[in-house]
């Protein structure tokens, strides 16, 4: 889930490799590949949200996190490198304009194994006039 001031809005995996336990008691395995994030054809939802820091929370807290951004602008160019914003935090504040995040969660031991990544974009606050 991602939180925003008085928003909030839940991501469906854009790709993931899970493994966890079944409620048959049995080992639930889950193998996904998801688009880009810059692919035009299938772009990330995207959200108007305020100016506030954004929250992350997961139903099962990953060992690991990493969020990664592109401006608006590398959209269809899937060879773009994105620039690490930031490692194992849960909360970011926004950058200003249109951005693209990645969010790539990993779970290690435990019962939980693998990895998810969330894709979503952010139009954050009112752009301040220069």
């Amino acid at each position: 889930t991602v939180t925003c001031g008085d928003v909030s809005f839940v991501l469906n995996y854009a790709g993931c490799s899970w493994e966890g336990p079944a409620a048959n008691g049995q080992i639930n395995a889950k193998i996904a590949c998801g688009a880009s994030p810059l692919d035009v054809r299938n772009p990330p939802k995207q959200f108007s949200v305020g100016a506030e820091d954004v929250e992350l929370s997961f139903d099962v807290a990953p060992t690991s996190i990493v969020i990664n951004m592109w401006e608006e602008m590398r959209m269809g160019n899937s060879m773009t490198e994105p620039v690490e914003v930031l490692k194992d935090v849960y909360t970011f504040s926004p950058h200003t304009g249109l951005r693209i995040y990645q969010v790539v969660a990993t779970w290690e031991g435990g019962e939980y194994y693998g990895e998810a990544t969330y894709h979503f974009r952010l139009i954050p606050g009112v752009m301040p006039i220069e």
